[in-house]
């Protein structure tokens, strides 16, 4: 009671605890990229290795553990298979696994693709893990998606709904997975161009207008 008072939440005592923990701890980096005041999202911009973008995204978690959690680096599985990033809880055995995604270097039907046989295929298939986290980074370099269902999504978040939909189609061919996030992380709300995208936004003073 006193840990949930002073900091808000509590240690997650199952799987289902330690999902939404995850959750919310990977919407609080989103908020921290897109929002805050301190965000290094023209920094990780020009980054475009998945591999650097999940090292970052993983010792960022790690930090904020509170030792509610722990993500152990380059982590195996019996097929020789590596989740990007796995939440383990303590005191119990039920991860939960977060696949991420550099939006701008996937081609449509492999982003529903990855999340079908990927997370919900490998990673989701023990069952310890019913739970897990579809993570998609955007840096900005592609403007649109052709999806599945012959539409197009022309911006990045028009593509986070669809994918969080397709969940729900792809329930009845997993039966064992409960619940999939979609977290999309915007690098050009805060990146570079940020800027000059708000300022074409703003209205143009009129030049016979009284200064």
């Amino acid at each position: 009671m006193r840990e949930f008072h002073d900091q808000l939440e509590r240690t997650p005592a199952n799987h289902r605890e330690l999902w939404y923990l995850a959750v919310d701890r990977m919407v609080d980096l989103k908020h921290d990229l897109e929002e805050g005041d301190a965000s290094i999202a023209s920094i990780l911009q020009p980054v475009r290795q998945e591999t650097e973008i999940r090292k970052y995204i993983g010792k960022g978690r790690r930090d904020r553990s509170r030792g509610r959690y722990v993500i152990p680096q380059e982590e195996e599985l019996a097929d020789g298979k590596r989740p990007d990033l796995r939440f383990h809880g303590v005191g119990f055995d039920a991860p939960v696994p977060a696949e991420l995604k550099l939006a701008d270097k996937w081609t449509e039907p492999h982003l529903f693709e990855r999340l079908e046989v990927q997370l919900c295929g490998d990673y989701l298939c023990d069952i310890r893990s019913s739970r897990g986290i579809f993570g998609l980074v955007y840096h900005g370099t592609k403007s649109s998606w052709n999806l599945p269902n012959g539409s197009r999504a022309e911006s990045f978040d028009a593509l986070i709904c669809p994918l969080q939909n397709h969940c729900t189609i792809l329930a009845p061919q997993f039966p064992g997975v409960e619940d999939i996030k979609v977290i999309g992380i915007d690098l050009t709300k805060r990146g570079v161009g940020a800027k000059q995208r708000l300022r074409s936004k703003r209205p143009k003073q009129d030049a016979t207008a009284p200064s």
